[in-house]
């Protein structure tokens, strides 16, 4: 299963061209009021604390928070710390009555790293998307992943090996910290998730590339000498229904690297629980995965088996939780086979009750790294891992696709095919038919991808037939009929559209 969401791509040519439209002094410059612009809120929806500053984009179908990076050590700001991509602090994305990644309430309050109210300076309080460079553990370097890639690769640092204690390297998507500044740097191991001292405070030009509240630029770069460096531009945009999340890598020192890289995709809903109805269909087989935290020593996690059961061979179903998530351990982690999934997708169907979410990952780098799936409290998380590998002056590319919508039952029956006007209106020209759409998750996101879906009807006699519905006047009907779902695609009134300050 891949989910292409082809019509919404934007190409690298013209997100350089942008970028050079950038430079010759056409942007606004996101400073001060030059904010209003581009749709900035001094407001957060972290309940009783601070106002973090932000920038809403929206569309016509949803609103999305992104919350910008410190201009100074003592700026406000949601994430100021050393672990996540500062350029991928998006949450808050609201659509009708709903909203998801949501800011302040994704991690469980029994974590021990987690604290409230909510701290900008904790490596672990990221929001939304919260990207990372590296491969989430400690260490310098990471182990193998799955074929081609057997001999590691660099834990998203630069230089840091070379460097002694108080001397800097490179975080990619951070900036330059100090080698042993840590408060559990007890020896020479880098620790992923600990706070490091900045040698020098990182800069973020932030930029809107036209007039639109739609639309947001930021470029950071950092060097420690000659031998390494980097620039990361990202650009987050809103068309319809659509967020798409892009980046640029680019090796700007002497020496080539390689890192892993992927977003922690921290999915909640509405602040429920996680719990039936969630369900969640990957690009590959999920029935063939470890449980790193299951077998460890600290057990730091539960089975994943006590809270969803698989549904054919890519869809997890969520099931009454043999106990909650707020109990310890708080989380579940698996890490799936590269043996069955070497040719996956970065992509990932999540139906969240009424709501429904579709991403997909477009790359340079076709063959993934490896993929985890992360659930805590309320929170399902794929995180698909690609590689990245550059020589000098080379430049990686990818972009993230999501897609959202709601859906609502077309009957009170549970089992019944989508009609016309009446029962017995079944003509084909109302719809667009798909075979060997295996799960109604990937009927949904066929129907995502066209702003004029209405609904879709899905049946599963072998065939994974998928109607991909576009009448205008809608489905007006339904038919009992064994094995197959009818489903209306919930298109909210103007009036009813959520719009942040």
């Amino acid at each position: 299963m891949r989910v292409a969401i082809s019509a919404l791509m934007v190409s690298s040519a013209a997100m350089g061209q942008a970028g050079g439209q950038r430079a010759s002094g056409d942007s606004t410059m996101l400073r001060g009021k030059a904010l209003q612009d581009a749709g900035q809120s001094g407001q957060s929806l972290e309940m009783g604390g601070p106002s973090y500053p932000n920038v809403t984009l929206r569309s016509e179908a949803i609103a999305v928070t992104w919350f910008l990076p410190p201009q100074a050590n003592d700026s406000v700001a949601y994430y100021k710390s050393t672990r996540f991509d500062w350029g991928s602090m998006i949450g808050d994305v609201r659509i009708g009555q709903h909203t998801l990644y949501g800011s302040n309430f994704w991690r469980s309050p029994s974590d021990p790293n987690w604290q409230a109210p909510h701290d900008p300076t904790l490596p672990e309080a990221g929001v939304g998307l919260a990207a990372e460079f590296g491969c989430g553990g400690n260490g310098a370097s990471c182990g193998p992943g799955w074929d081609p890639y057997t001999n590691g690769a660099s834990n998203g640092v630069l230089g840091y090996e070379e460097a002694g204690a108080g001397e800097p390297f490179l975080k990619i998507g951070v900036g330059k910290l100090l080698k042993g500044s840590c408060p559990r740097c007890t020896d020479d191991e880098y620790k992923f998730n600990s706070a490091y001292k900045f040698a020098e405070w990182p800069v973020w030009n932030v930029s809107s590339p036209g007039p639109a509240a739609d639309a947001l630029e930021m470029v950071h770069e950092a060097s420690l000498n000659t031998k390494w460096g980097y620039r990361l531009k990202v650009r987050v945009s809103v068309q319809g229904n659509a967020l798409i999340a892009e980046r640029e890598l680019t090796n700007i020192g002497s020496q080539a690297f390689a890192t892993p890289q992927y977003s922690h995709n921290f999915l909640s809903a509405d602040n429920r629980p996680v719990g039936p109805p969630f369900q969640l269909t990957f690009g590959q087989n999920v029935s063939d995965y470890t449980e790193p935290g299951v077998i460890s020593e600290y057990k730091w996690a539960k089975p994943i088996a006590g809270y969803f059961r698989l549904l054919g061979a890519n869809t997890l179903q969520a099931v009454p939780p043999e106990s909650s998530l707020s109990d310890d351990p708080p989380r579940l982690k698996a890490e799936l086979s590269g043996a069955t999934n070497m040719n996956s997708s970065a992509s990932f169907v999540a139906s969240l009750g009424g709501v429904t979410m579709a991403s997909d990952t477009i790359s340079t780098k076709a063959s993934l790294y490896a993929y985890n799936l992360y659930v805590e409290s309320t929170a399902v998380c794929p995180e698909p891992i690609q590689m990245l590998e550059l020589n000098p002056g080379e430049t990686a590319t990818w972009r993230q696709h999501l897609l959202f919508g709601e859906f609502e039952p077309a009957s009170s029956n549970t089992q019944s095919a989508c009609r016309g006007a009446d029962a017995d209106d079944t003509s084909t020209s109302y719809y667009t038919l798909h075979f060997g759409v295996e799960t109604i998750n990937e009927c949904k996101a066929l129907c995502l991808e066209r702003h004029d879906c209405v609904g879709i009807e899905h049946g599963q006699f072998g065939t994974g037939r998928c109607e991909v519905w576009t009448r205008e006047a809608g489905i007006q009907a339904t038919e009992q009929v064994p094995g197959f779902t009818c489903l209306r695609r919930v298109m909210a009134r103007p009036e009813e559209q959520v719009i942040l300050p």
